[in-house]
């Protein structure tokens, strides 16, 4: 996760309309929230060491070698105390392979659930590649190189311009899916879009993807959505997702995290920008989330802040950065003391490359692909957390 400079904020509250800053509608109830409100538990983030992404995990020609890679790995994650699962989904596996997907998905819930496991599905995601990879493309070293946004910039373009097709396409996906598992005990949760403001994405990646395919310098492929645009697509996307996905009557609340927080930096117009736009999310919301790459302090004043919400304890969809000074074993103290469930990112080392920072340590996962942890302390603290201290109590 990468934050706007002040500049980029600026640049949007003068550039942009502020039509979809109004309130949601339809969200359940402070009361409902309150009463869904889940034990505390501790989760991951989930993507198979053999996958480098969401396509790789469902693809039917690789979906058998992930759900066996699945099945060694999460033995292990259970043993040590996780018991929960978010999981990206891609509308192009819908788009291509219709109830197929759906049966895939179905068949890693069922494995969750065979290791006492539950689910969190995220619909959509802003970050990294704006477009699909070549068949086995990977940067080698390169932090979640292979990851690619959902929609896809091609889909997302199309839909900004009100073109029929990407309209019926993503609200297609959305209701299907939704419905199919709108009972299902097996998902807790339904993350509509992952990180929906994320803007520094297509910036990282088109220097490498430059130098891998031998692209003219600074110069980005004319479809992609850069900036404000991007920004003003996926948040009408955003909003008419949620519809849909109300429409399909899920039994489990609806979220998308808020991530971006004001900081003494900030101009005042960039803190009202971040302000409005965190406010505009927790509206859409079911139950408040966010996102926490930050040290256990601030970790702890953002959840009594949502606390104040009094819609119940807000789910960390994300944390765990070690070189930012968020770890699993001062983070998990503050987590529990919440009741906040938490949902580390990264479980094995692996495709993803997602342990990878300029040196020591490991920017996220836990285990090394045979199952090693990689910091025996930590796994300690997770354990204790997680079950030990109940075996003791």
């Amino acid at each position: 996760a990468f934050l706007l400079s002040a500049h980029d904020m600026r640049w949007f509250l003068g550039g942009l309309p502020w039509v979809w800053l109004t309130s949601a509608t339809a969200r359940w109830s402070a009361e409902h929230a309150r009463a869904w409100a889940p034990e505390w538990r501790l989760g991951a983030n989930y993507l198979p060491s053999n996958c480098g992404n969401v396509l790789e995990l469902f693809a039917a020609k690789s979906v058998d070698r992930s759900l066996l890679t699945a099945e060694r790995e999460l033995r292990v994650a259970r043993a040590a105390g996780f018991s929960s699962l978010r999981v990206f989904l891609h509308e192009e596996l819908f788009y291509q392979d219709g109830t197929a997907f759906l049966g895939r998905i179905s068949r890693f819930l069922a494995l969750f659930q065979r290791h006492g496991m539950s689910a969190m599905l995220v619909l959509f995601d802003a970050c990294w590649r704006p477009d699909m990879p070549d068949a086995g493309e990977h940067l080698p070293g390169v932090h979640n190189s292979a990851w690619v946004q959902c929609p896809t910039h091609d889909v997302l373009r199309a839909f900004a311009e009100s073109q029929d097709w990407a309209h019926e396409r993503l609200q297609r996906y959305v209701t299907e899916v939704v419905r199919f598992f709108a009972d299902d005990p097996r998902v807790v949760v339904w993350d509509i879009y992952n990180e929906p403001t994320q803007r520094q994405s297509e910036h990282l990646i088109l220097p490498r993807l430059s130098a891998l395919k031998s692209w003219p310098a600074d110069q980005y492929p004319e479809h992609w959505m850069l900036d404000g645009p991007k920004l003003q697509a996926i948040m009408l996307l955003l909003e008419k997702a949620f519809t849909w996905a109300r429409a399909a009557k899920p039994t489990q609340p609806l979220t998308t995290a808020i991530w971006e927080f004001p900081s003494p930096a900030d101009s005042e117009d960039v803190k009202q920008f971040k302000e409005q736009l965190n406010q505009k999310l927790i509206d859409l919301s079911d139950v408040p989330s966010l996102h926490c790459y930050c040290p256990p302090s601030e970790l702890d004043a953002r959840l009594v802040e949502l606390e104040a919400l009094d819609r119940g304890p807000a789910l960390v969809t994300e944390f765990m950065a070690r070189p930012l000074d968020s770890t699993l074993t001062n983070s998990l103290p503050v987590l529990k003391r919440r009741g906040a469930p938490g949902y580390t990112w990264g479980l094995f080392r692996g495709k993803s490359n997602t342990h990878d920072s300029l040196d020591d340590p490991w920017f996220h996962d836990v285990f090394y692909e045979n199952g090693t942890a990689y910091d025996e302390d930590e796994l300690k603290s997770i354990w204790w957390h997680t079950i030990g201290s109940a075996l003791h109590s």
